[in-house]
């Protein structure tokens, strides 16, 4: 029969890889949302630089850039990995109290 610390043991490093998993997956969530804003920016510098370097602005292209940045939809990237992030540091620090707790409870 298993006892009461095998128990606490068992359930512990269950609870330390389902949070350590969770980090891991809205930390990739922030990165790929980071990742749309960086290509974001890049259309942004396309559509400025277009503006600035021709006397005649080529209304298809930034038609075509302003499309893509509608399929990135940049405020909802930085929502998402602003909140990615900031759900990975909670994890994060849940984690270290159930280690912290685990460690303590082996010593008594």
């Amino acid at each position: 029969m298993l006892s009461k610390i095998n128990i606490k043991k068992a359930l512990g490093i269950l609870l330390v890889g389902v949070i350590s998993f969770v980090a891991y997956y809205e930390s990739n969530i922030a990165y790929d949302n980071l990742k749309k804003m960086s290509v974001a920016i890049e259309v942004y510098e396309s559509i400025i630089s277009e503006y600035e370097n021709t006397a005649e602005v080529d209304e298809l292209k930034v038609k075509g850039l302003k499309g893509q940045l509608a399929e990135i939809k940049p405020r909802k990237a930085v929502y998402k990995s602003s909140m990615g992030f900031s759900s990975t540091l909670g994890l994060l620090a849940a984690l270290f109290t159930v280690i912290t707790w685990f460690w303590r409870s082996e010593k008594t």
